[in-house]
């Protein structure tokens, strides 16, 4: 009996010491519990105008980003602009892009008609081109001539035909033959009411192209105009005639079947009747020169005249009327 109360108290004992180490080991775990719970409820918070400094920031640089984005998208825009910008009126270019002149006014084309209106304000636009080309002896001149897939098929184009009579003019106005080039080009356009489309011809300055002539050496030319010395008794043989022998010799020799046509053209001084009996005067003469001196078949060669009514520039001035009068070989 005595050992069982021995055992029931140390048993009471050891059961005491327990709950209290429980006990103590509690309330330390509860405690540290609340010094964490604290050291987050004590953490810094921000001031209202620490927030208003933290926007501020947040604002500044989604703003700047913003900003950013509308230049680029501006920039972009810019460039998109520049890039599909059209002239309104006659102009011409160099092959960087930069504008060498730019007319209010373009050259006006009827439709399904060869002929062009050239008006009066875009008519120094022969003289500033070989300006720029005899400061730049290594350039050449593109006649960018547009014409419509729904106009008359001719042979040659229609480009082609227009570009010829701007042709005539930068030759009259002493570019060389070698420097220019027509560049027929088809595109839809829109013709107005009267069937007039008002921006036909452009021009584009580029790099002289010498394989270009090279390969020309054997082609046959579509046409060619030449302003012989005009007078009253006739044509004076001069070195435009003596040149253009030379050239016809060489092409009928090198094509047996090659036809040739004089046409005689004349400016609106005195009548029309009499200005076509003039015109057919020069082409009779220039045609007999050839006959006679080349020892060429008057059979492949044929005069007619067209007087007044193929004016390539105006009549109102004394140099215009100058470029009109002409003659022009077809060779066929």
């Amino acid at each position: 009996m005595k050992n069982f109360l021995i055992a029931f108290l140390v048993f009471l004992i050891w059961s005491v010491f327990g709950l209290w180490l429980y006990s103590l080991l509690q309330d330390t775990g509860e405690t540290s519990s609340l010094i964490d719970n604290d050291s987050v409820l004590n953490t810094s918070i921000p001031s209202p105008n620490e927030f208003e400094n933290i926007n501020s920031k947040f604002d500044t640089s989604a703003n700047n980003k913003i900003s950013s984005a509308h230049k680029s998208v501006s920039n972009l825009d810019n460039e998109l602009s520049e890039k599909t910008i059209e002239h309104s009126g006659l102009y011409a270019e160099n092959e960087n892009g930069e504008t060498i002149f730019n007319f209010s006014n373009g050259i006006a084309v009827l439709k399904n008609s060869t002929e062009i209106d050239i008006p009066e304000s875009v008519l120094s636009f022969k003289n500033q081109i070989s300006e720029y080309l005899s400061t730049r002896p290594n350039t050449e001149v593109h006649i960018q001539s547009i014409y419509s897939p729904n106009e008359n098929i001719e042979t040659p184009n229609l480009g082609v035909i227009r570009g010829l009579k701007i042709k005539e003019i930068l030759l009259a106005s002493g570019i060389s033959e070698n420097r220019i080039v027509i560049k027929p080009t088809i595109k839809d356009i829109t013709f107005d009411n009267e069937g007039t489309f008002n921006n036909a011809i452009s021009f584009l300055i580029k790099p002289f192209n010498y394989e270009r002539i090279e390969n020309r050496k054997d082609a046959l030319p579509v046409k060619k105009v030449i302003y012989p010395q005009f007078s009253t008794s006739g044509i004076q043989v001069d070195e435009t005639l003596t040149e253009l022998l030379s050239e016809i010799k060489e092409l009928c020799v090198a094509h047996p079947d090659l036809k040739i046509q004089i046409v005689g053209h004349t400016d609106n001084i005195g009548n029309a009747e009499d200005n076509y009996k003039q015109g057919l005067v020069y082409a009779r003469q220039v045609r007999w020169y050839l006959i006679t001196k080349g020892k060429i078949d008057r059979s492949r060669i044929s005069a007619i005249s067209k007087g007044e009514s193929d004016a390539i520039d105006t009549n109102n001035t004394k140099q215009g009327r100058n470029t009109n009068r002409r003659i022009e070989i077809l060779f066929m």
